[in-house]
């Protein structure tokens, strides 16, 4: 059974994928991330590093720094970026139009949060990420 937090919007990719192969799903508050199992495996997922970037400015920076705190002390944390952009370190490339954050920025907070949370990181088109939130959570189909 996977948790899916209430709060988490424009998923209806990943649903669906749950749905077409027998995965069952709970929608419920969840008190930190996104995803969750039975386990100790929780998942944030983030729709582009835009919006991630969002997120660890100090505009938005608390919640999120909030929230990580939460997270059990052994618990494994994935942050699934839906952005296809390889290597973690290719990050340092990004920019946005719409921010003045750079990319080289965003990397050494990103490691920040790696550290102080016990992260990591995982980049993917959003085509898989309702295969990659059921492995990570280790759900089998159909059960």
């Amino acid at each position: 059974m996977i948790y899916v937090d209430t709060r988490e919007k424009k998923n209806g990719h990943i649903i669906k994928y749950f749905e077409k192969n027998g995965i069952a799903y709970e929608r419920k508050k969840l008190e930190v991330c996104d995803y969750a199992a039975q386990s100790n495996i929780l998942i944030e997922r983030k729709q582009n590093l835009l919006e991630l970037a969002g997120n660890i400015t100090k505009a938005h920076g608390r919640r999120i720094k909030a929230e990580f705190t939460r997270v059990p002390p052994d618990a494994k944390v994935y942050v699934l970026i839906e952005e296809d952009i390889g290597a973690f370190k290719n990050v340092t490339k990004w920019h946005s139009a719409y921010m003045k954050l750079s990319g080289v920025t965003l990397y050494k907070h990103m490691i920040g949060y790696q550290k102080r949370h016990n992260l990591q990181y995982i980049f993917c088109d959003k085509t898989i990420s309702g295969r990659l939130i059921a492995e990570l959570l280790e759900v089998q189909h159909g059960k």
